[in-house]
């Protein structure tokens, strides 16, 4: 059952495995309590992620962090003790069980003795066998061996969801370009996914940067430039990098070629967006954003 809980895991149901972890755990107080406590935890990530309360990054590690507690309760439920038998019900089981054992003990030996005397005489071991009562009480007064148990499978390790970050030759906070300033962007991601980036400039318009990239085993947790280098001009204000990763190609989107090289989108930013997180349910996905201003 644990290897079974452990697969689900692995698959990503996190929350039907609380769900069996809550029911298996009753007979425990504290290990329920542990189990209650994760899944409230749990659901406060659901709302994060649901509501893009908080960035994919830190979404993936507090994740990670509840798989591995998740985990660590299954360990533990494999050496608790069973729930179905009280305490009491189980010793009165074990002594019922050695007094059956000596009970048909003594019988062996009382039955043994008699055949021994209505004989007339001992029984004489052969020089090549070993006495016959000798045997018999081994046979009978032997405890039964234990079962061997199948070789057991290694745990099955939950793998790490899919991450992406970016940002820019200024890093990521307080993001200002003055007019003139060179612009550049990277991009993150922790596995080999497609990778979407687009940015918002301050009049609205869409650009598609890399036209949807594919990034490779060789490229995995390293800074990669992604578009042009931009330079800072009107007009002026707030603008936005979006940063899309998942484990397929992308929905299309439409698009014109600018003269000067660019790929404009020509759908809207919510379209835009929808496309790009449609399949986030059905696969490995993440995403990451940042705001910066252009200034005079």
């Amino acid at each position: 059952m644990n290897q079974s809980l452990r697969a689900a895991l692995a698959q990503g149901k996190t929350e039907a495995v609380i769900a069996e972890l809550l029911e298996r755990s009753t007979h425990d107080d504290d290990l329920h309590n542990q189990v209650v406590a994760l899944s409230a935890r749990y659901a406060q990530y659901e709302k994060q992620y649901l509501g893009n309360l908080e960035e994919a990054s830190v979404l993936n590690i507090e994740l990670n962090k509840i798989n591995a507690a998740v985990l660590d309760i299954i360990d533990h439920l494999g050496d608790a003790p069973a729930a179905t038998l009280p305490r009491n019900t189980r010793w009165i089981k074990i002594v019922a069980i050695a007094t059956l054992i000596v009970l048909l003990g003594g019988v062996l030996l009382f039955y043994g003795s008699s055949l021994r005397d209505l004989s007339g005489k001992k029984d004489q071991p052969s020089p090549t066998q070993t006495p016959a009562s000798q045997s018999e009480a081994s046979t009978a007064q032997a405890p039964a061996a234990p079962p061997v148990l199948a070789e057991q499978r290694p745990s099955v390790k939950p793998t790490n969801p899919l991450s992406v970050t970016c940002k820019t030759n200024k890093g990521r906070g307080d993001l200002y370009f003055k007019n003139g300033q060179s612009m550049r962007f990277y991009a993150k991601a922790n596995q080999p996914c497609y990778l979407r980036c687009i940015y918002k400039l301050a009049d609205g318009r869409l650009m598609l940067l890399d036209a949807d990239r594919q990034l490779s085993a060789a490229e995995v947790d390293q800074w990669l430039v992604v578009g042009p280098l931009f330079e800072a001009a009107e007009p002026f204000g707030e603008e936005h990098l979006y940063v899309f990763a998942q484990s397929s190609a992308f929905e299309p989107l439409k698009t014109r070629n600018d003269p000067d090289g660019y790929i404009f989108i020509t759908e809207t930013l919510e379209d835009a967006l929808r496309k790009s997180r449609s399949l986030r349910k059905k696969q490995n996905y993440a995403e990451s954003e940042l705001r910066l201003k252009t200034v005079l």
